[in-house]
């Protein structure tokens, strides 16, 4: 069975992922949803997850799971982020007020964010 793996940007897109999506699926795969990490507190133990503020953290976490994900026989990666409040750095971010379409601007972004990690 098909493994895909959900980036997400908080606590709202991965109660989405965990209560509508993954029953839905539950036939044709197993959705796993992996909040992005936005701080850690060594001395308490403690990593703090939601309230995307730039794009590092958003990479960082994807560069993790994709590592996991690549381990895994037929397993995928996608992500689910609240479009309205994308940190200002992500790659493409600016360009996408002159953007009409909807998905357009999400495929300016994700060209854009392919080009920076090349």
């Amino acid at each position: 069975m098909k493994t895909i793996f959900v980036v997400t940007e908080g606590p709202s897109e991965t109660n989405f992922v965990k209560r509508v999506l993954s029953p839905y699926f539950a036939s044709r795969c197993t959705l796993i949803p992996n909040t992005v990490i936005t701080s850690t507190d060594r001395k308490h133990g403690r990593i703090y997850k939601g309230g995307v503020v730039n794009y590092e953290q958003i990479r960082n976490t994807m560069l993790k799971t994709l590592a996991v994900a690549s381990k895994k026989r037929d397993s995928y990666v996608t992500t689910m982020f609240d479009f309205y409040r994308l940190p200002a750095d992500v790659p493409g971010v600016a360009d996408i007020e002159k953007i009409n379409d909807p998905y357009e601007k999400v495929r300016h972004i994700e060209r854009q964010i392919q080009k920076a990690e090349e």
